[in-house]
């Protein structure tokens, strides 16, 4: 039949816990898996032609993955309740009108992704799942995060890109386990709550937004390892970025920026610096110290020099200096450089 049996067993006799019948085609859940629900753990089920779930699936109470992102599902019915041991639930890419209140009894979820289905709104269930620790609502057409997001104090990750938010309530400040905030493509003007709170953050996505400046407060943010803020309109930024001594991917292209700070020197761990399509006319003398850097992108700026200890940086790779106003290089040997329309 061309599916596949995940499990391998070893013999007739050993139970099925897994089974994989992702991009099958299918359009009517197997027999397979109610043959095995009383021991099925994991399934995949993802890339097919599903427009419902039927009941008898809410019968694989031993249930901790399911995944079934990527088909044409409109409701989360009632019976999901019944699933009170999953942890793991993928609905993205479907075509979900709405989410039943049953699921805030699946005490145990730890992992809820909901991305690209037209919801609306946040569903209130998800507000009750208190061991949650990733929570994705990308591209779902919400305006607004609730209140009581703060009660959800165990996620390490959420994901509200590319939704109509215009601000983040004060209560994400309790959600001081994030590791990964992705708000992206969103309508944010300022995220002083996130900058604040969050000093466990590693990665966050703020690019694509309406920003006009970044608070002092990022010195808090001293784990980040990655940072973007590409296609906003900040016009500087502050100091305080110094004390990101861990970072090693800073994008801040598509801005207003017309100077970076010294303490930019600092940033000893950056590998790639992104800073195409801003204003800017010179760069630190600092910047001399990224002894770490491999790429360089100033593409697109009003540049008249570059630093001369640019071209002894000995990791530096890529620098890309195209569209600007340059009358010489920098000596010193770069492996590749892209230098059309100086």
């Amino acid at each position: 039949m061309g599916w596949l049996t995940c499990c391998q067993c070893k013999s007739k006799e050993e139970k099925v816990t897994e089974l994989d019948f992702s991009r099958c085609g299918i359009s009517d859940i197997p027999d397979e898996v109610y043959a095995n629900s009383p021991t099925l753990e994991v399934l995949h089920l993802e890339g097919n032609k599903l427009k419902d779930l039927s009941p008898q699936l809410f019968q694989c109470i031993d249930l901790r993955y399911l995944n079934v992102s990527d088909n044409e599902i409109r409701a989360i019915p009632p019976l999901v309740s019944k699933l009170i041991n999953l942890q793991v639930l993928i609905f993205s890419k479907n075509v979900l009108e709405g989410v039943h209140p049953g699921l805030e009894k699946l005490s145990k979820l730890t992992v809820l992704d909901l991305s690209m289905n037209d919801l609306g709104k946040v569903p209130d269930a998800i507000m009750s799942l208190i061991h949650l620790q990733q929570l994705c609502l990308n591209d779902t057409g919400i305006d607004f995060v609730p209140a009581n997001i703060g009660r959800l104090s165990n996620l390490r990750v959420l994901e509200l890109r590319d939704n109509n938010l215009c601000e983040l309530p004060k209560s994400i400040r309790r959600l001081t386990n994030l590791q990964r905030l992705d708000v992206s493509d969103n309508n944010l003007s300022n995220l002083t709550e996130v900058c604040e709170s969050h000093g466990n953050l590693t990665e966050l996505w703020i690019n694509g937004n309406n920003i006009t400046e970044l608070s002092v407060s990022i010195t808090h943010l001293k784990k980040l390892n990655d940072f973007d803020a590409s296609y906003n309109n900040l016009d500087s930024i502050p100091k305080e970025i110094g004390h990101w001594t861990k970072i090693t991917n800073l994008i801040l292209s598509f801005n207003n920026l017309s100077f970076l700070p010294k303490a930019v020197g600092n940033l000893r761990n950056l590998q790639v610096l992104k800073l195409e399509s801003n204003c800017l006319e010179e760069l630190p003398s600092t910047i001399c110290k990224l002894v770490n850097l491999e790429e360089l992108n100033l593409q697109n700026n009003c540049l008249l020099k570059l630093s001369s200890g640019i071209g002894h940086l000995r990791k530096l790779a890529t620098l890309i200096l195209s569209d600007n106003k340059l009358q010489q290089l920098p000596p010193g040997k770069i492996q590749c450089i892209f230098i059309s329309k100086l």
